[in-house]
């Protein structure tokens, strides 16, 4: 019998193309409903995974701007670093405080909060974690770039692996909970942690083909090795 070889499929492409026999791909399922924010939110939801209040109809977020909200407007279903993001608030100057039309709208979640980045990796049945936590890069905030509103790296923003605050277990279970939901084997999901425990925590996105360099190269690699090591004798 040929051994099997181990495949990971990296990204949320339709389709794996001149896939060898007897090979095990580890997030094969990654498509639409990982890549599509409305659709991946959708699914969270149902599997009662924690997301941030979300929308397609224009007038429901319109209610919560009226009701002193900040709104993000989503353009893009699959941007990514924050790209096609438009944040909408009551108090802005006249003619721009008004919703433009969008396939996606969340709430803002106001207050002190913390964002992270866990990455998770399923081992048979057991998860791999690596956790990142989003941090100001140094000095920055003099830059006039900067945002505390979205938090990517053209405004300022950077994860941080060492020196960082741990986030509270339901928040490490929640991004546990996307990964299963999904039916995908790995990710980075993005999750927000409200400082006050009352806040709960929320996840914003699944990253199917998360950026590797440093520790978080470090980690898939093991992980993967994890994987090969776990069934001696069948990989090639």
């Amino acid at each position: 019998t040929r051994p099997r070889v181990l495949t990971l499929k990296w990204g949320c492409f339709n389709r794996l193309s001149q896939v060898p026999a007897q090979t095990l791909v580890l997030n094969g399922d990654a498509g639409q409903n990982v890549l599509n924010k409305l659709l991946c939110f959708g699914v969270l939801r149902t599997a009662g995974v924690p997301v941030p209040d979300f929308t397609a109809d224009q007038s429901v977020a319109q209610g919560w701007l009226t009701n002193g909200e900040r709104v993000y407007e989503r353009h893009s279903l699959s941007g990514s670093g924050g790209d096609g993001i438009r944040v909408v608030r009551n108090n802005q100057p006249e003619g721009s405080n008004s919703l433009q039309r969008a396939p996606l709208y969340t709430k803002g979640m106001l207050g002190k909060r913390r964002e992270y980045r866990i990455h998770v990796f399923k081992v048979g049945e057991t998860q791999r974690l690596f956790i990142q936590q989003k941090v100001r890069r140094q000095g920055f905030t003099e830059n006039p770039a900067y945002s505390s509103e979205v938090r990517n790296l053209d405004g300022g923003w950077v994860f941080a692996h060492n020196e960082i605050q741990p986030p509270r277990t339901v928040t490490v279970d929640a991004a546990v909970a996307a990964i299963n939901a999904l039916g995908i084997n790995f990710g980075g999901v993005d999750v927000i942690e409200m400082d006050v425990v009352a806040g709960g925590s929320v996840v914003l996105e699944v990253n199917s083909a998360p950026g590797l360099q440093g520790s978080t190269a470090g980690f898939y690699a093991q992980a993967i090795e994890a994987v090969l090591e776990s069934q001696p004798g069948v990989f090639a």
